[in-house]
């Protein structure tokens, strides 16, 4: 059996050696949990040489639906395309200069939307933080769909607290990996 660890993703050749995970795909929805898996992948992208692939996933709009004379609709001040994508340069910010980093905003539902980009962009692994919702704990959320379809590792970083963040970049924190 081959030992699958969090930052390294199985062979294509078949020798049974684990290969490092050079391009990594970090799903972010400006969560803290989202926040520690951009950090642990970019701590394992500068050690493995790699880059990283960051997706924010915004869904369909909400209709509105007003009864006039009753509700009176104002036009959002910005639209969730421009909030997702400010999140993200603010994130990318954070990392350290020497990972290179592709940001991405999609639409659509997060599952199928991060397995389309990770095959798009050629990735070799997923990396998510811990579902923080009670449903998606009570039923694994997008963490259970990317391991049950994903080609890649997926590796889902547990929660810390904010303070904990701060040591991510400079240290590996212990993710939990595939087997989980």
């Amino acid at each position: 059996m081959n030992d699958v660890r969090p930052g390294r993703s199985l062979p294509q050749d078949g020798s049974g050696a684990a290969q490092p995970i050079r391009r990594s795909l970090i799903g972010f929805d400006g969560s803290i949990a989202s926040m520690g898996a951009l950090h642990y992948a970019a701590h394992v992208a500068r050690n493995n040489r790699g880059c990283l692939v960051v997706v924010s996933v915004v869904g369909r709009p909400i209709e509105v639906l007003a009864a006039w004379p009753f509700v009176v609709v104002a036009p959002p001040s910005a639209s969730p395309e421009q909030c997702a994508l400010a999140a993200l340069r603010a994130a990318v910010e954070s990392l350290p200069t020497d990972v290179s980093v592709v940001t991405i905003v999609c639409h659509g539902r997060v599952g199928p939307v991060l397995l389309r980009e990770a095959a798009r962009h050629l990735c070799d692994g997923i990396v998510i933080g811990a579902p923080s919702g009670l449903g998606s704990r009570l039923t694994g959320g997008v963490a259970r769909y990317l391991r049950s379809r994903a080609a890649v590792d997926v590796v889902v970083v547990p929660r810390a607290n904010p303070g904990a963040l701060v040591a991510w970049p400079l240290s590996a924190p212990d993710p939990v990996g595939p087997g989980l």
